[in-house]
């Protein structure tokens, strides 16, 4: 019973579609010093494209290399070049006034989850405003993100060493509140 509840979910979650990874819509080094070329190198050119190559290739786990390549893109589209006074504006503001109050405590809220999550992570604001955790990449169809945040070390170590909390204070200055804001008119 419970290989074929694995088997039905495994088919629920993947499709026979192929997955591309969605082009970046800065240069790789537009988010210095928040995020160096270096880091996007690694990361975009190295490890999210591995995810739609290997699921387009049937090798690996489907489901996570699946999960991996959405939940990149989805990544990677919400942000942009820094901005020093970078602040939700529009339904994002809106909706972060009126679950959290303000801007300020809604990033305190994100950082419990943040830096409560070991291991692989990412963390992301439904279109609600909850704030979830998803482990590894256990990307389901049904999430709505608004903003995602990647948590693994890979996002951040190699600019930031063991300093988890200052990657995740500096993000913000490269959130694309507009991408966010379309997301939750999607909703």
């Amino acid at each position: 019973m419970r290989m074929l509840h694995f088997i039905k979910s495994l088919k629920e979650s993947t499709d026979n579609r192929e997955i591309y990874q969605d082009k970046l819509k800065f240069a790789k080094n537009e988010l210095e010093p928040v995020m160096s070329e270096a880091t996007i190198k690694y990361h975009y050119d190295g490890l999210a494209a591995k995810y739609s190559e290997r699921y387009n290739k049937g090798e690996g786990d489907a489901d996570f290399n699946y999960g991996g390549a959405v939940l990149h893109n989805l990544f990677f589209s919400n942000l942009a070049p820094p901005r020093a006074a970078n602040k939700p504006e529009g339904n994002s503001k809106i909706l972060i006034d009126d679950v959290y109050g303000s801007f300020d405590k809604f990033k305190e809220e994100v950082e419990k989850e943040f830096m409560a999550a070991q291991g692989s992570n990412w963390i992301y604001m439904d279109t609600s405003g909850a704030l979830h955790t998803i482990h590894n990449h256990e990307y389901k169809k049904t999430m709505k993100i608004a903003l995602l945040i990647d948590a693994w070390e890979h996002a951040w170590a190699l600019d930031y060493q063991q300093d988890k909390a200052k990657y995740l204070n500096n993000i913000w200055r490269i959130i694309n509140w507009e991408v966010v804001d379309i997301r939750l008119q999607g909703a």
